[in-house]
């Protein structure tokens, strides 16, 4: 997988379900993959996190290598609410993704120690 963005909003929960996706989907790089299993792949596992994605697969300079860019687009109708603040805050304040360890933060605010990497950012505006 080359790249993964996300044009909406995500849950501390669902980067680390994002997390997990894309560890075991980079898992089949270096490996003889039918492309069309490759994406129905990454569009079933995504929708186990009730997450609908746009997966687009690009050429390169070697046949029969190809990379694989990944857009969160949306949410499974089932959980399509609108973005949950009150959630987001919950999750922040309960320290999910485990990234405001004690000492992580100056006194000024600057961050002393990095963040976890998800692999990810997003493209929304």
């Amino acid at each position: 997988m080359s790249e993964l963005t996300s044009l909406i909003d995500l849950y501390d929960h669902e980067f680390l379900g994002i997390e997990q996706v894309a560890t075991a989907l980079n898992a089949s790089v270096g490996t003889r993959r039918n492309v069309e299993s490759f994406r129905k792949e990454a569009v079933e596992r995504f929708e186990e996190l009730g997450l609908v994605v746009d997966v687009k697969g690009w050429y390169t300079d070697t046949p029969g290598l190809y990379a694989f860019d990944i857009e969160i687009v949306d949410r499974c109708e089932r959980l399509r609410h609108g973005f949950d603040h009150d959630q987001q805050r919950h999750e922040v304040q309960t320290a999910m993704l485990g990234i405001d360890t004690p000492g992580a933060l100056g006194p000024n605010g600057l961050v002393l120690s990095p963040a976890k990497s998800v692999s990810m950012h997003s493209t929304k505006k």
